[in-house]
């Protein structure tokens, strides 16, 4: 039982912190994916079980995995979504400029002798 309550309690946490970091309200969210009232709320206290059907409308709309939102994968770091965030709140051309020194990063990363 103590298992299943600290799953339970991990997948609040990761619910709040991604929604967080999506910038959206529990509100936003519950309109964003057509639930009642206070459905995020009681998922981010772990008063309820959120079933397979909501956590997939919530990896979608918070772009993480389904299982990152479980706790199985730690695949996707919350500074990857945090990123994305902030790439999506830059102007175009920050996101141009950005985008330019990345891939030259890389470039240079790959054959250092260039």
């Amino acid at each position: 039982m103590v298992k299943k309550r600290q799953a339970s309690r991990e997948i609040a946490r990761r619910i709040r912190q991604a929604r967080k970091l999506s910038g959206l309200n529990q509100q936003e969210v519950e309109v964003e994916i057509g639930k009642a009232k206070n459905a995020v709320s009681r998922w981010e206290r772990a008063k309820v079980q959120i079933d397979a059907t909501d956590l997939g409308k919530l990896a979608r709309l918070f772009k993480v995995s389904s299982d990152w939102l479980l706790g199985i994968d730690d695949e996707v770091e919350m500074s990857e979504v945090e990123l994305v965030r902030d790439y999506r709140l830059a102007s175009p051309a920050l996101r141009a400029a950005t985008l330019a020194g990345l891939q030259a990063g890389l470039r240079m990363e790959r054959d250092p002798s260039g």
